[in-house]
């Protein structure tokens, strides 16, 4: 009865790895499945709507509109004749007399989600951009979930939470307000993963998918770029005053101004054009002046935009945030002492 019971305790024992390795295995799907159940319920929500609105693909409906009917998708469609070699990336002899579009066009080519309209016939291009948005919102909610595990992986419940907070990001007033400029929908996705990379470089050293990044976002967009360099700037500032040793400040310093010029470098075959188109245009002198600006638009547009940018909740939900964050440190700084 001894032997047997023994060989019984040295049997569970031997089996205790076993169990744990498949918990291993479980948590591991579970953390991969996360971001991938945050996109679908994007995506569910997104055809709830167009289902309920009428539009492609359960209708004839598009959400073409305004900058998007006007501007955007003229564009879209220079990227399907491009792509088809119907057009030439630099010059397009049917506009003017001949126009020099490669700005234009080549932040439509290195866009991965534009190849999805190559799937549709050009004369439904319309339509085929709803699909577009979708993709958009779905990525959006994939990356965002797969940063916030990847910030907060040692707390409970993290999994769920992600996910919740990931298709609000997804769904944000961003997606309802900016999805006329299409172009722009990709800051969504690639904005978590920069901060995974900017984190990256400030706790591990590690400056190669920061400096990537931000080369990337620069060429598709200027405007967003230079968004994404002032984030990184006061993100920055935040960690050198309170979670940086002073001892290290300096080389932090030095390795995000060098990283950061790497960036800026990368995407210079880009930048460089659209610096030169944007200081050229007729726009430049308002876009660069409060009071012509204020005088063009008029204050009721200027606030809707600061509403858009500075949300009461979402600033509340932010303030409320860095107090937590600085009183944790704080509190860290006193134990310590």
């Amino acid at each position: 009865m001894l032997k047997i019971n023994h060989g019984s305790q040295e049997e569970s024992r031997a089996e205790r790895p076993l169990a744990g390795t498949c918990s291993n295995n479980d948590a591991t799907v579970l953390n991969a499945l996360t971001p991938l159940l945050a996109a679908l319920l994007t995506a569910g929500l997104f055809a709830v709507l167009f289902l309920i609105r009428g539009f492609y693909p359960f209708g004839d409906g598009s959400i073409v509109l305004t900058d998007l009917y006007s501007q955007y998708l003229p564009l879209l469609y220079r990227f399907y004749d491009v792509v088809h070699g119907e057009k030439n990336l630099f010059m397009d002899l049917s506009l003017a007399g001949g126009v020099n579009l490669y700005v234009d066009t080549i932040n439509e080519i290195i866009n991965p989600f534009n190849y999805i309209l190559l799937l549709s016939e050009r004369a439904e291009l319309y339509k085929a951009v709803n699909i577009v948005l979708i993709s958009y919102g779905a990525a959006a909610a994939a990356s965002s979930a797969f940063a916030l595990q990847k910030l907060f992986s040692g707390a409970r419940g993290r999994n769920l939470t992600s996910v919740l907070l990931a298709v609000c990001y997804a769904m944000s007033g961003y997606a309802a307000y900016n999805y006329q400029i299409i172009k722009w929908m990709y800051f969504p996705v690639l904005f978590p993963l920069f901060v995974l990379s900017f984190f990256r470089l400030l706790k591990n050293k590690k400056g190669g998918w920061y400096a990537i990044l931000l080369a990337y976002q620069l060429m598709l967009s200027i405007q967003l770029g230079a968004m994404t360099l002032l984030a990184a700037l006061f993100g920055s500032a935040f960690w050198l005053y309170f979670c940086c040793d002073k001892k290290e400040r300096r080389d932090t310093v030095r390795r995000l101004g060098l990283n950061t010029l790497g960036g800026i470098l990368l995407s210079g075959a880009v930048l460089v054009p659209n610096v030169l188109l944007l200081f050229g245009s007729v726009r430049s002198g308002v876009l660069f002046s409060y009071v012509d600006l204020v005088r063009e638009t008029g204050l009721s547009d200027l606030a809707d935009r600061l509403f858009q940018i500075l949300h009461p909740v979402l600033t509340a939900w932010t303030v409320s945030g860095l107090i937590r964050i600085w009183m944790l440190i704080h509190r860290q700084k006193q134990l310590a002492a």
